[in-house]
């Protein structure tokens, strides 16, 4: 299993979208901002859809939080009790 993911990381070496010096401006740049991003994302890669992007981790995370909100908010304790 290293193998082949180190295998993945040189063969991807040099094609990711993102510059890493400008990934690292964005970086130091984010405390400076009137409203700071919690995790900012540095290039289109991690941003965009496809697996493992922000976007997609989001829609998972909406997804879960719509099929459980039921069973949730049932958990409530009923007012007046």
């Amino acid at each position: 299993m290293l193998a082949s993911v180190r295998a993945a990381f040189v063969d991807g070496n040099g094609r990711r979208t993102g510059v890493s010096c400008r990934g690292v401006r964005a970086v130091i740049a984010t405390p400076a901002e009137d409203t700071p991003r919690h995790q900012p994302v540095k290039d289109s890669d991690g941003y965009g859809y496809g697996y493992g992007s922000v976007a997609e981790q989001l829609e998972s995370l909406s997804a879960e939080l719509r099929r459980n909100e039921c069973a949730t908010r049932g958990a409530d304790v009923p007012q007046g009790q």
